[in-house]
């Protein structure tokens, strides 16, 4: 089964938003992300950044031997969640925090 991954992050008016993108693409490779603008509460600006790997066997292979523990299946499909600040410096360290890179795996597992 071919590995497919759905990567979502968003982006708050504090952030550098050039930088977070650039980090995104030294990790995840030249995908075509979509940003989309969004408003917070008070106006703020919030960007929605979304992207689709259509191959990811060397991410979940990268993922598989960074992670202390590999990611778990459920019903077919990994969730993932990355800690963003730390993905800025190209680490992949797993995060249940809110300020996250949110990762959706469909297919492939650790090991394959």
């Amino acid at each position: 089964m071919r590995c497919v991954a759905e990567i979502s992050a968003l982006v708050h008016a504090t952030e550098d938003l050039d930088r977070f993108v650039d980090a995104l693409r030294r990790f995840f490779g030249d995908l075509p992300y979509v940003l989309e603008r969004l408003e917070g509460h008070h106006g703020n600006p919030i960007y929605l950044i979304t992207a689709l790997q259509t191959d990811c066997a060397k991410l979940l292979e990268r993922l598989c031997k960074s992670a202390s523990t590999a990611p778990m299946p459920q019903g077919g499909e990994w969730f993932i969640r990355l800690d963003k600040q730390r993905l800025m410096k190209g680490e992949a360290v797993p995060s249940n925090s809110d300020d996250v890179v949110r990762i959706r795996i469909k297919g492939g597992r650790c090991g394959d």
